[in-house]
């Protein structure tokens, strides 16, 4: 895995406000006007973290899950050609920490997960992981990442679970290498229903598929797993 541009995690909700008002001054009925909506920024509504690496680390949710950076992190170029907007990692070690926060283990709520990523290389064996927050043995925490064959006859796709083997969710799509791409999860609680996007598009749904364990503490690494840091 080589370069990130944006992470952000999510509760996509829509309001509408609407009002009605009436004349006191008129005996007669009226009728009611149309209701007037109110636009509500969908992405500021249940936002929980989002970095959009601007030549540093900061959550600019507001949340301060900010990140700790360690070395061999390089500032580049982001999917437009802006300098210092994303950043670059080696794959083996280099990465990004944010420490515990109780929003972050994503535990039986309806959550997406978005991230801007360019990969130049990743591992066809085992898979590599792009974010991960969890710890040895099934359904403890979450990771998402890139697919390895795994057993699975799958490389190059996108992945989600609870690690350490747990039900997972896999894209169908090649995720190709060299190009900036949009990698996308959106879960939903009630149906336990897993969704893979690739650049916007409906990739694959997984079924049965269990919420992260609350439990877990472990900080939440970007572009390493944290359990198996070889991966």
């Amino acid at each position: 895995m080589k370069k990130f541009l944006l992470i952000c995690f999510a509760i996509f909700t829509i309001a509408v406000i609407t009002s009605c008002k009436k004349s006191g001054n008129n005996p007669k009925p009226q009728p009611d006007p149309d209701p007037i909506p109110v636009v509500v920024d969908s992405l500021k509504v249940g936002l929980i973290a989002y970095y959009p690496f601007n030549n540093n680390g900061i959550d600019s949710s507001g949340h301060d899950n900010n990140v700790t950076v360690t070395s061999n992190i390089i500032s580049t170029a982001n999917r437009f050609s802006k300098s210092n907007s994303a950043l670059s990692f080696n794959g083996t070690d280099s990465y990004l920490s944010v420490k515990d926060n109780e929003e972050l283990r994503l535990n039986n709520t309806d959550v997406t997960v978005s991230l801007w990523v360019r990969i130049d290389g990743y591992n066809g064996s085992v898979g590599s992981n792009l974010l991960a927050k969890h710890i040895a043995g099934a359904d403890n925490g979450w990771t998402m990442g890139i697919g390895g064959t795994g057993g699975t006859g799958l490389a190059g796709n996108i992945t989600f679970g609870p690690g350490g083997g747990s039900v997972h969710a896999r894209g169908t799509q090649f995720v190709s290498m060299g190009e900036w791409h949009m990698l996308t999860t959106t879960y939903d609680k009630v149906n336990k229903k897993l969704s893979i996007y690739l650049d916007g598009v409906l990739d694959n749904i997984t079924e049965s598929m269990p919420s992260p364990n609350g439990a877990i503490t472990s900080d939440l690494y970007i572009g390493i797993n944290n359990c198996c840091l070889s991966r």
